[in-house]
């Protein structure tokens, strides 16, 4: 899965919206099949400009848990979100969630590197680090 960024959605609503491409290039399929049925009569373009607004407007953590929920860290790296949540579902009474948090953290304050913060999460996820 790719990183979406919100200015380019934003500008894909702005001028090109119509058609419903934003919609595409967001994933979501059925609004951008929607948005080509009707362009002809000039809504989708309305609401596409509004769309673009709205997501240029947007927090870019907001869009992030929106649009880019399912980016692993590793991947949030590579495209220079440093802020994109880590994919984990913690169980309840797990501290390895709580564990990973303190580790990203560790991380995006420079402590430690890519690398390290790697092994230590394979490390939680796998067991090997008692909570």
């Amino acid at each position: 899965m790719k990183m979406k960024d919100k200015t380019t959605a934003g500008i894909f609503a702005l001028f090109i919206g119509g058609w419903g491409i934003h919609h595409f290039y967001l994933n979501e399929k059925t609004a951008g099949i929607l948005y080509l049925c009707f362009f002809w009569t000039g809504i989708p373009a309305i609401l596409a400009f509004i769309d673009g607004i709205r997501y240029l407007c947007m927090d870019e953590e907001k869009f992030n848990a929106k649009y880019n929920s399912g980016v692993t860290s590793a991947m949030a790296m590579r495209y220079g979100t440093a802020n994109a949540p880590i994919t984990t579902v913690p169980v309840k009474g797990d501290k390895s969630a709580e564990t990973l948090m303190e580790y990203k953290k560790l991380l995006d304050d420079g402590l430690i590197t890519f690398e390290e913060f790697q092994q230590l999460k394979n490390k939680v996820l796998s067991g090997e680090v008692e909570l």
